[in-house]
C-alpha cells in the first residue's frame, strides 16, 4: 500500500560558495614554508580545481597525476561512485604539485 505514496518534495536550501576574495583570505592563512603548510595548500587548491571529495583527495597516488596532460585519474575503487574519472587541474595547481614532489619524493599526496 505505501507504493502509492510519493514522497513529498521540499525545496533544498542553496549552498554558498566562498566568494574570489574568501578563497584568498584563506589561502593567505597557510604558512606554506612549512612542509605541512605547503601541502595544504597543494591540497586546498587540488580541492578547489577538481571538486574531489575530500576521501578521493587522500587516496590520489603520485602514479595517477599526469602533470603533462593536466589531469588526475581516480580509481574506481576509491570513489563513491564506483567509476573511474579523470579531472582535470589548472596550470597553476601543476606547478604546485611538481614542486611538491620534487620537493618530497618520499612522501604521498596526501
Amino acid at each position: 500500500m505505501h507504493e502509492k505514496f510519493k514522497p513529498i518534495k521540499i525545496p533544498e536550501d542553496e549552498i554558498q560558495a566562498f566568494t574570489p576574495a574568501e578563497v584568498k583570505a584563506l589561502l593567505n592563512q597557510i604558512d606554506d614554508s612549512r612542509f605541512v603548510g605547503f601541502r595544504d595548500k597543494v591540497m586546498f587548491y587540488v580541492l578547489l580545481d577538481t571538486m574531489v571529495r575530500i576521501s578521493e583527495l587522500l587516496n590520489m597516488k603520485r602514479c595517477n597525476v599526469d602533470l603533462k596532460s593536466g589531469y588526475i585519474k581516480l580509481e574506481p575503487h576509491e570513489t563513491k561512485t564506483k567509476r573511474t574519472r579523470s579531472v582535470p587541474i589548472s596550470t597553476k595547481t601543476i606547478k604546485l604539485i611538481e614542486e611538491y614532489m620534487k620537493e618530497f619524493p618520499n612522501h604521498t599526496l596526501q
